[in-house]
């Protein structure tokens, strides 16, 4: 069974990937420069060029990068929530679930 989507909501479903994904990581307390706010808005910028990138990667990459956040997750939540992510984008790569949907919201859930 097919479902068509418009672009019009897969396109908003990509921009709350990407936002959830910015919002998790400008809250994550990284500090890649030492300046507050501009690590917050650097971890943001980053994980939401990687959910953009993943609507156009491969599939093979959403295996990887959510393999990679399962690994270095840090807690039972965090462990969970990469394992929901892992497992979307294996059911993703093996079936027709290979739009960009599937890899944003893969991706998000790994950052």
């Amino acid at each position: 069974m097919t479902v068509t989507i418009s672009r019009r909501v897969e396109t908003g479903i990509v921009a709350a990937s990407m936002a959830a994904a910015a919002a998790g990581a400008a809250l994550a307390g990284l500090h890649p420069t030492g300046i507050a706010v501009v690590d917050g808005a650097w971890s943001g910028a980053f994980a939401a060029g990687v959910v953009l990138a993943a609507t156009r990667a491969r599939r093979w990459s959403w295996v990887l990068l959510t393999g990679v956040a399962a690994v270095l997750a840090s807690g039972p939540v965090w462990a969970a929530l990469a394992g929901a992510a892992r497992i979307a984008a294996v059911v993703g790569s093996v079936g027709d679930g290979r739009g960009p949907i599937t890899g944003a919201v893969a991706a998000a859930a790994a950052m």
